[in-house]
């Protein structure tokens, strides 16, 4: 497993937050100091996971710490390159 050790600074306050991205063949996990999920201990916390099952990408999120199960499974399915639309295609749909 790859780990970067980062800082992110809020752009409207300035002020400065410790992330974490964790790569391995299982997926894409990220977390943030004071950010968690209800499995975890603090410092390892990855409330935020990318991953390839299935033949699908899905994003995976606990936005609630209390929670056991994820908030949010997110299919990024509709995100292929192969779904974009050209801008003649886009004007008629709106047709």
């Amino acid at each position: 497993m790859t780990k970067l050790q980062t800082i992110i600074t809020d752009t409207a306050t300035g002020r400065d937050i410790p992330v974490w991205i964790e790569v391995s063949e299982q997926g894409i996990f990220i977390g943030a100091e004071g950010y968690g999920e209800n499995s975890s201990t603090p410092e390892s916390a990855t409330p935020i996971v990318v991953e390839y099952n299935g033949g699908e990408l899905r994003v995976i999120v606990w936005s609630d710490i209390n929670k056991e199960d994820p908030t949010h499974l997110i299919d990024m399915r509709k995100a292929r390159e192969k779904n974009w639309f050209s801008k003649e295609q886009k004007s008629k749909k709106k047709a």
